[in-house]
């Protein structure tokens, strides 16, 4: 019976995991999709934005989406990619030991994700603010958060501790 089959836990967490990456991934794809159809109705010289946004500028919301969706869909990709690789330290974590090489490999590529994702978050937050301020008639207000900084780092030193790990335990095999 393998670690996955014995512990719910880690089964119920990779369904998750998995599902989310799914889910992400579509959205991503979802959003590239859409930005061919906002493009194809902003050549036509389509009327949908005037009409979704009465009382506003259709050119500068069309900008501000602009300047949201391709960030929004580079940052639903990297989230995908992030849980992809989270899934895969779960399903080792189920089969032998996570403390290996590969999975410390995988951490510093979370780590790289994580960072992409907080960085690629600020743009996305302005042209959502300016977006709300073009249709809205309000302020702009864009939240700015560092706990993605900090999951980073927590994640590169995370790494380094399983590289370590998985040397030493090299190393100790290569004794014995």
């Amino acid at each position: 019976m393998t670690a996955l089959a014995r512990d719910p836990l880690l089964s119920f967490a990779l369904v998750v995991v998995r599902l989310i990456a799914i889910l992400l991934a579509a959205a991503a794809i979802a959003t590239v999709i859409g930005m061919a159809f906002f493009a194809y109705d902003a050549a036509t010289g389509s009327e949908v934005l005037a009409s979704e946004y009465p009382g506003s500028d259709p050119a500068v919301v069309s900008g501000h989406l602009w300047r949201l969706l391709p960030f929004a869909a580079l940052g639903m990709a990297c989230g995908a990619a992030f849980m992809h690789l989270l899934g895969k330290i779960i399903a080792s974590a189920a089969e032998r030991d996570p403390f290996d090489a590969i999975n410390a490999q995988r951490l510093h590529r979370m780590a790289w994700l994580a960072l992409a994702f907080q960085i690629i978050a600020y743009p996305v937050r302005a042209a959502e603010a300016g977006l709300r301020a073009a249709t809205e008639g309000g302020v702009i207000y864009a939240d700015v958060g560092f706990g993605g900084f900090i999951i980073a780092l927590v994640l590169f030193v995370l790494a380094r501790i399983f590289a370590h790990g998985a040397d030493m335990r090299d190393d100790l095999e290569g004794t014995v």
